[in-house]
């Protein structure tokens, strides 16, 4: 169970409730599953039901704070009833609504989640939902599109833009539109250039028509 979350690109820096390796770690030995289910083909579209559903109860607040252990008995309970052949995750969410723990993306949550900065542990789940083609099971960081060191204010002075303004684009810049998840090596590489620059330089130097 640990060496899947960690395949989701979850660890200590990125996990904000240790909570949820539990009912993962029982409905992994309740079908009897062992290491092959973190790559088998046969069982992607599961693996992938799952990571959706890890990745969900992370970001959205308040799942896995009061009322664990009645919230974790009711999991159990569902993944025995339904959790024999597939992850049972419609059978998951109605306990958990049940508890007032739902799963639903509201407009209140929806809210909530655009205020997430660079730095908090759920910024990095919230991203891995946003982007499901990237592959966690490398090492990702999280990247800033515009890198920090081009908008200090000299930087923007000198490019002519007006107080105001650099002070909008400095209060935007550690919120999600600025962030993206960038393998560790390419974020390396990437440091602090200018993005158009450095996809281009990524496509190898091609022009854009």
């Amino acid at each position: 169970a640990v060496d899947l979350l960690a395949d989701f690109g979850l660890s200590d820096a990125t996990l904000p409730a240790h909570s949820v390796v539990i009912p993962v770690a029982y409905y992994l030995n309740r079908r009897g599953l062992s290491q092959s289910y973190r790559t088998a083909p046969a069982f992607a579209s599961d693996r992938a039901e799952l990571r959706l559903w890890v990745l969900r109860s992370l970001v959205i607040p308040g799942i896995w704070g009061s009322g664990l252990d009645t919230l974790l008995r009711d999991l159990r309970t569902a993944i025995d009833e339904d959790g024999e052949s597939l992850f049972p995750t419609s059978s998951l969410e109605r306990k958990m609504a049940s508890r007032g723990k739902s799963l639903v993306f509201t407009d209140e949550v929806v809210d909530e989640l655009l205020a997430l900065a660079y730095g908090k542990k759920r910024t990095f789940a919230l991203l891995a939902i946003l982007f499901p083609h990237v592959d966690t099971r490398n090492v990702h960081h999280v990247d800033h599109v515009f890198p920090k060191a081009l908008l200090y204010k000299p930087k923007l002075r000198s490019l002519g833009i007006e107080d105001n303004d650099i002070r909008v684009l400095q209060k935007k810049r550690d919120l999600l539109p600025n962030l993206q998840l960038l393998e560790g090596p390419s974020n390396i590489a990437k440091s602090s250039q200018d993005p158009a620059a450095w996809a281009l330089g990524r496509a190898g130097g091609c022009t854009v028509r």
